[in-house]
């Protein structure tokens, strides 16, 4: 794969010297002018993302990985779960309104859950709490997403600490957040999939990244429709009827 990249990178380079080989002057200073305009506006473009993630880790919509049920997985599936934060952080950093993402209960979740065994943390925009979820929010605050609680979410409240539990799909445990939240005495919500895009089963669990894209899709705009269909496998949805 790597001999693959290096080649059509050099094919690249090639076409591109031939091409301006055979400019003149005119054309060629034409095509330097539209080439440094262009890359301008993409170095616009990531500076106003860079700008829209340290906003949102100061002071945005909290959102928080809960990964404090890693002692009731596998080895396996604590490996699933090391591999679905990369993509997880990668979809908040892209997002058109990103996150304050939190990671918590790391004091919990052993090196071998975490990417690189957690080297990668230190280089996220991600707020981290070796403590547990109760212990870095105030309970009232929080709201635990399960696809077991009985009251869909309807909107994203800012005042509000959204808790996905860092469990992966592989788990056979049932309802494991629910009794979580259900002991604290924290409320408990589900993603509107029955109400806005059925699915064949609508409490089948979502990887944690569907999780996350979902509400940052709801949290930059969209409606649920939209935002469902969007991070949700086709095979898991239907249409309305």
């Amino acid at each position: 794969e790597r001999e693959k990249r290096d080649a059509q990178v050099a094919a690249r380079a090639t076409a591109r010297a031939e091409l301006l080989a055979s400019m003149d002057e005119t054309a060629l200073a034409a095509f330097h002018a539209a080439e440094q305009a262009e890359f301008d506006r993409l170095y616009d473009e990531k500076m106003a993302q860079y700008a829209r993630v340290d906003a949102a880790f100061a002071g945005g919509l909290a959102v928080v990985v809960d990964l404090s049920y890693a002692e009731r997985m596998s080895a396996k599936e604590q490996a699933s779960l090391a591999r679905q934060l990369s993509p997880l952080w990668g979809a908040n950093r892209r997002a058109a309104a990103p996150v304050q993402l939190h990671f918590a209960g790391l004091g919990r979740c052993p090196p071998g859950c975490l990417p690189k065994g957690g080297e990668d943390l230190a280089r996220w925009k991600v707020h981290l709490h070796q403590s547990d979820v109760v212990d870095a929010f105030p309970l009232s605050s929080l709201v635990f997403l399960s696809p077991d609680a009985d009251e869909p979410l309807e909107a994203l409240d800012p005042r509000k600490v959204y808790v996905i539990g860092g469990l992966v799909d592989s788990s056979v445990q049932k309802h494991t957040s629910l009794q979580k939240a259900n002991d604290l005495g924290a409320r408990t919500v589900r993603l509107p999939l029955a109400e806005h895009a059925p699915a064949a089963n609508p409490r089948t669990p979502l990887t944690l990244t569907a999780v996350l894209e979902i509400l940052l899709a709801v949290h930059a705009g969209s409606d649920w429709p939209s935002a469902l269909s969007s991070a949700v496998a086709p095979r898991l949805l239907r249409p309305n009827n």
